[in-house]
């Protein structure tokens, strides 16, 4: 049995890295901070329920991105889990907090390769994330981009509508508005068009101005962001597009 440990003053986190911040949104969790006796940075996320704990626990491992150092129980904490801090921050961070930041068009898509990557893996267990946005895609020094939040993933096969959730500017309109779902709804379309909008913002930082004439990412980005989940790209569809862009470029 782990004890909870004492908080310390971690060294340079980076005025702007909002991997806590967004931790700390959560309604049923609680996060700290501290350096652990290695000096290793840890993220130790604390919650009172069992299923959110190891659901977290278990999807973080299976995407393999963040590192889980330990988990366990204690009697004041409740279940915890604790994960390695990413000192790369998230994408928002790195677009409002560095105005400077600029990457390719190769770049950028290899980015979203890595989060279609995450979703796909999450949709072979059964789960969607439903909460994409640049705030919670951290970026990994060697393991590119990294999917956060994953206590709260919805699962793909459950009664419908899947009830509203999401980031404003991120949430697709029928998670905004339940009623143009249907019977046969596409839960992952959701994770698509929320992509496509982290896209949308990347795109805005190219380093390469011609891009818009490449008719290949113009057909991506409305792709991934057709208001009619019937109409818009399945991750298959956005895999195969952006592999067609890479070999054109």
């Amino acid at each position: 049995m782990s004890e909870t440990p004492e908080v310390r003053k971690v060294r340079n986190p980076g005025p702007h890295n909002f991997q806590m911040r967004i931790l700390q949104r959560s309604k049923v969790s609680t996060v700290l901070l501290y350096t652990n006796s290695k000096g290793q940075n840890v993220v130790r996320k604390s919650t009172r329920y069992h299923v959110l704990h190891q659901r977290e626990r278990e999807l973080l491992k299976t995407l393999g991105k963040i590192d889980v150092l330990d988990h366990g129980f204690t009697p004041k904490d409740g279940f915890y889990v604790e994960m390695a801090f990413l000192e790369g921050g998230d994408l928002w961070d790195r677009l409002h907090g560095e105005k400077a930041w600029k990457l390719s068009l190769t770049q950028i898509l290899n980015l979203i390769l890595d989060v279609i990557d995450q979703l796909y893996k999450l949709r072979e267990i059964g789960y969607i994330h439903g909460d994409l946005s640049l705030e919670n895609i951290l970026i990994h020094p060697k393991k590119g981009a990294a999917i956060c939040d994953l206590e709260d993933c919805a699962p793909l096969q459950a009664s419908f509508p899947l009830p509203p959730r999401g980031k404003a500017g991120y949430a697709a309109l029928e998670i905004r508005n339940v009623e143009f779902q249907g019977p046969y709804y596409d839960r992952s379309a959701c994770d698509v068009y929320s992509l496509g909008k982290c896209l949308l913002f990347l795109l805005s930082r190219c380093s390469e101005p011609k891009i818009w004439r490449d008719t290949g990412v113009v057909e991506l980005c409305r792709g991934m962001t057709a208001d009619n989940w019937t109409r818009r790209f399945t991750l298959e569809t956005c895999l195969e597009c952006i592999e067609e862009i890479k070999r054109n470029l």
